[in-house]
């Protein structure tokens, strides 16, 4: 079980992009035509994205610089069928973790096709980086929406834990 922000998470959760994608998205859009208002929602917080620098405190590294967020899963799931991390696990007492720096356009969208269409982890990735940690804070400026479980429930700065044998 995660914990972020005093938010319990089984599946997912993250910061940036995402986050910013749910909380945006049009309920009737979305009730309507489904997938597509997503990828309308998506396709417009990209061009309207403002430029956010991420300070990530995981566990004994840190990781800085320009990033369209980061997601976070504990499953082998991260929404439609998404499978964002190879070989995830549900009771190794961590979290695993995409970090998806801030390069072009291009390579964000190729990143998305590769896990949209063609079910392919963010592993290998130029523009990801997967990683396993069991506590993370996540800093942004300017602060950046976060989510759990798809719901969006603040801003950063958040702190991100394992919750130990839940």
């Amino acid at each position: 079980l995660g914990l972020m922000g005093g938010r319990y998470f089984a599946a997912t959760a993250g910061a940036g992009l995402d986050a910013a994608v749910a909380l945006h998205l049009d309920p009737w859009w979305k009730q309507r035509v489904g997938k597509v208002a997503f990828l309308g929602e998506f396709l417009r917080s990209v061009l309207m994205e403002d430029l956010h620098v991420y300070r990530l405190q995981l566990d004994d590294q840190t990781v800085e610089g320009p990033m369209w967020g980061v997601l976070i899963t504990n499953t082998n799931e991260y929404t439609w069928r998404i499978r964002p991390v190879p070989d995830p696990r549900e009771d190794d007492g961590l979290l695993d973790v995409v970090v998806i720096h801030r390069q072009g356009y291009l390579d964000l969208i190729d990143l998305a096709a590769r896990l949209f269409i063609s079910g392919e982890s963010a592993a290998g990735h130029p523009t990801a980086t997967v990683l396993r940690v069991g506590h993370m804070s996540i800093e942004a400026v300017p602060p950046v929406p976060w989510q759990v479980e798809g719901d969006p429930r603040g801003v950063t700065p958040v702190t991100v834990e394992v919750v130990p044998q839940a």
